[in-house]
């Protein structure tokens, strides 16, 4: 990734996934994309519309962190203001 540079105009960032997120990340997140796909589903099979749609229903979930309420539900009264 390129970012800009006050002395060359330009500079290289490298960016970089620690495994340890990653591996706590993917199993819950596996967990719910298989409500919705299967396990070996081929997804070029599905629109971009229904996977669009799938994300948006995950997204849109209560969470726990947020005493079970939903993201918007947390957003819109900063949003109001």
């Amino acid at each position: 990734m390129e970012v800009p540079s006050s002395r060359t105009g330009r500079a290289t960032v490298d960016v970089f996934i620690s495994h340890c997120c990653v591996v706590r990340w993917n199993p819950p997140t596996n967990g719910l994309l298989r409500q919705y796909f299967p396990k070996g589903t081929d997804l070029s099979v599905h629109s971009a519309a229904d996977l669009d749609w799938v994300a948006a229903e995950l997204n849109d979930r209560p969470r726990k962190r947020l005493a079970f309420r939903k993201p918007i539900e947390e957003i819109k009264p900063l949003l109001l203001r």
